[in-house]
Order: structure tokens, then sequence, then C-alpha cells
């Protein structure tokens, strides 16, 4: 991916946000956020308890993200608080909408 690519496509959502006033009327504001993606692999865990974003490699070789957090010992989930069945090799911490 080439540095022009994350402005030329900010530029095209602020362009969508000007074309359309009536989405900036109703709060319907688009908002981007660039996540750093963490690779588990180098042993990059977040602080203990903190909600983030994984990535998971099921063992059916399947991938799929979910909320959940390192307890300092195993990668929980946070829809069930159990342990995650599959293989976490990255995480993100977003901000949500107060980054923007």
């Amino acid at each position: 991916m080439s540095t022009q690519e994350p402005s030329a496509f900010i530029s095209a959502l602020d362009k969508l946000n000007c074309d359309y006033p009536s989405l900036n009327d109703r709060g319907l504001v688009v908002h981007v956020q660039f996540l750093q993606w963490h690779c588990v692999e180098f042993r990059d865990y977040p602080d203990a308890d903190l909600t983030v974003l994984l990535w998971i490699r099921l063992l059916d070789g399947t991938q799929e993200w979910a909320g959940g957090w390192w307890d300092g010992a195993d990668w929980r989930l946070c829809e069930s608080g159990g342990v995650c069945s599959g293989v976490v090799t990255h995480w993100a911490e977003p901000a949500g909408p107060a980054a923007c």
C-alpha cells in the first residue's frame, strides 16, 4: 500500500460528508480510525484486563475477530469470559468515536 492511499481514502470520506450534508444533519458523519495490529508471535501483549479486538485463527483453519482480553496467562472472550479456543495471532486497541 502506498502512503497516498490512506489520505486519498480520508479525502473521499470528507467529500462524502460534504456532498451529503443531510448525513451531518442527522449526526451520521463518517469517521475513520486506523488500527495498529500487534503481533502476538513477538510476545507483544496488551496490559492485563484491557479489552481489545482479537484476530483469531480457529481450529478449523478459518479466521475471525472478537472482543477479548489478555488476563496475563490466557486470551479470554468478552462474550463469555471463557478462554479462547482458537489461536490469537494479533490484537488491536480501538479508541472508538472519541478518537475522531
